[in-house]
């Protein structure tokens, strides 16, 4: 599977989802399901976070095709927008930006998009994703949300865990 279009349709087909109901389940029309598993990677790239944990399959394998296709770990209900926002606000200060303007300057997203990602009131495309990952050098699955377990696993960051440093991600 080369495309994201080829493994977004692998991972609803294997599920045994609809488009409808994936699309329902991330807020688009079915019309748009299917125009992303047919058209290149910018037309499903709004809506990649979304879609990964939607199907419950890795964010670095359905965006490039790297990795194991499972997230281990589906049992944390966190909406995916506030898990993200958490994890980048983690990642931008864990990476030495202090603020929005500096990680908006390192990474070329605009600074009111951050601001949007971390009020967790807009989902990244896969564009913006590349950015943070190129300007924090964390990984798909790490501004995703996800760590790594001592047996090599990945799963998804409770917002109530510690981070690294021992620090919440999230407060509430």
């Amino acid at each position: 599977m080369d495309t994201f279009g080829e493994r977004l349709r692998f991972a609803r087909e294997r599920r045994q989802i609809s488009q409808s109901a994936l699309a329902r389940a991330i807020g688009v029309k079915p019309q748009s399901i299917s125009e992303m598993e047919t058209e290149p990677r910018a037309a499903a790239s709004k809506h990649a976070v979304a879609l990964a944990h939607a199907l419950g399959v890795s964010a670095a394998w359905l965006a490039e095709g790297t990795g194991e296709i499972d997230m281990r770990d589906r049992t944390d209900p966190t909406p995916v927008r506030q898990l993200f926002a958490a994890a980048l606000t983690h990642a931008r200060t864990s990476s030495g930006f202090n603020d929005v303007t500096a990680l908006a300057k390192a990474c070329g997203v605009p600074e009111v998009r951050l601001n949007d990602f971390e009020a967790a009131r807009d989902e990244p495309t896969l564009d913006e994703l590349y950015a943070l990952v190129n300007a924090t050098g964390l990984s798909l699955d790490r501004l995703f949300g996800l760590v790594r377990t001592p047996g090599g696993e990945d799963r998804p960051l409770s917002l109530n865990e510690p981070a690294e440093g021992g620090r919440r991600i999230y407060k509430e």
